[in-house]
């Protein structure tokens, strides 16, 4: 391990910066006669209210710094990132251990409130190289590491590693239009670490799945390593774009070897997305579809025995409008569907069913040297329990009331407004300053603490 933070911290502070704007590297060739392209960024923001998942913080604050490159030569271009964050809550209640809550099909659930610390890092490469006149190969790199400790009498500590790589084939089609065909390798690891629970500290609660599972008294470290791999087609162009792929997961956690849990999984996705050309006006329609599945297994005498399943579903629609001139450059409205679908196995077989949508509207405007983004939503769900629900039974313990909170965050009638405004310096060309703010106000209050969130972000670049 001690070696692998040595590496990490190496690449965090010796690599050049990376795949700058999250451009797709299978791209890069299209756009070799631009000119180079350097930026660098300090930022900072708040985050308050009682609106929230149960593992945020009633009040946060983060900073952080990053900087991207892109270089476009004769026959090679390659793209570069770096950034480091900071991040503290106060009043953190009943929270996950993980750093990514939700993401594997089981948890760790701590349920003292404390002060929670994270530090992120994060660089990512990619380079793309001709050939021939219609070929070019290359790459996408990316490590991120992260640390997060919680001040509880526990005092738990959560290291995570999440590595990627992914080369990349590219067929020109004409001077704007490629085929892509890329392979993705993904490390994903965690390491939870605690002390000993002492006297009166409540041993840590181990979710197998929709809040049910027991107590672990004496549980000092808890490993998780996940290993994705899979492919993504694309077809991209300004008139017409399009892609699929589908990604494969073995996950396996617990005990010193990684034993104790398995979690199989896939993920298929796509998209398409048009532009329609007009003589004033462009219209953009865009269209996606995210599927994810998996399968949470324990070891037992006889192999392993199925805990629960999760199958959760996102389609997206978007529709916006371009002028060609004015002071309006973009209008629009996304509308968002969520079906999630989760079985347990702990005792009978109980399942969540939760339906939830979203719909954003958005425009961008430009008055001289200042940008203006502004946004409304609304949106909200409905979620139902069946089985035996809400209670112990021999095999295990369900948090209800925690579950119920998070359930609320997700489904509760709610609307949202905000804004980005940008202002691009007239004294320094290349200097920009950004200020974000968002509020969130839900209608219902049944089990979280309060109906409003409330965000503040403050950004200084500077692109050379």
């Amino acid at each position: 391990m001690k070696r692998l933070l040595r590496f990490v911290g190496i690449l965090l502070f010796l690599l050049p910066p990376a795949l700058a704007k999250g451009q797709d590297t299978g791209q890069l060739r299209m756009k070799k006669d631009l000119p180079p392209e350097n930026d660098i960024a300090l930022w900072g923001g708040v985050e308050e209210g009682r609106f929230k998942p149960t593992q945020a913080a009633v009040f946060q604050w983060s900073a952080g710094a990053d900087a991207s490159v892109a270089r476009h030569g004769i026959h090679t271009s390659w793209t570069g990132a770096i950034s480091l964050g900071q991040t503290m809550g106060k009043h953190a209640g009943s929270s996950s251990l993980f750093l990514e809550p939700e993401y594997f099909p089981l948890d760790l659930v701590d349920q003292a409130a404390g002060m929670t610390s994270r530090q992120t890092g994060r660089v990512e490469i990619g380079l793309l190289s001709d050939l021939s006149d219609l070929w070019a190969a290359g790459f996408k790199a990316s490590v991120q590491a992260a640390n997060e400790t919680k001040k509880v009498a526990l005092r738990p500590t959560t290291f995570g590693l999440d590595a990627q790589f992914e080369p990349t084939l590219t067929f020109v089609v004409d001077d704007d239009a490629c085929f892509v065909s890329s392979y993705l390798v993904r490390l994903r690891t965690e390491r939870v670490k605690m002390g000993q629970p002492g006297e009166g500290v409540t041993p840590v609660f181990l979710d197998e799945g929709m809040r049910y599972g027991l107590y672990e008294p004496g549980l000092d470290l808890f490993p998780v390593m996940e290993l994705t791999h899979g492919f993504y087609e694309r077809y991209l162009s300004p008139g017409v774009s399009g892609g699929f792929g589908i990604t494969w997961k073995r996950g396996r956690a617990g005990g010193s070897d990684y034993s104790r849990f398995k979690f199989p999984g896939s993920t298929l996705k796509g998209f398409f997305e048009a532009e329609r050309e007009g003589f004033e006006i462009d219209q953009i329609y865009r269209v996606a579809y995210q599927r994810d599945r998996d399968q949470l297994r324990e070891a037992n005498e006889g192999g392993y025995t199925t805990r629960s399943n999760r199958v959760t579903r996102n389609a997206t629609f978007g529709f916006a409008l371009r002028p060609h001139e004015g002071v309006l450059k973009r209008v629009g409205i996304d509308l968002d569907g969520n079906l999630w679908d989760h079985r347990g196995f702990v005792s009978t077989q109980d399942k969540t069913r939760m339906l939830g949508g979203m719909a954003t509207a958005y425009a961008s405007l430009a008055f001289g040297r200042v940008d203006l983004d502004v946004r409304v939503s609304g949106g909200g769900g409905r979620w139902m329990d069946s089985g035996h629900t809400y209670g112990p039974n021999d095999e295990s313990v369900r948090l209800a009331e925690d579950w119920a909170r998070n359930m609320d965050y997700r489904m509760l009638p709610r609307v949202g407004g905000g804004g980005t405004v940008t202002y691009r310096a007239a004294f320094l060309e290349g200097l920009s300053i950004q200020l974000c703010g968002d509020l969130t106000h839900a209608f219902k209050m049944v089990h979280l603490g309060g109906k409003n969130r409330e965000t503040a972000t403050l950004r200084v670049g500077y692109h050379f």
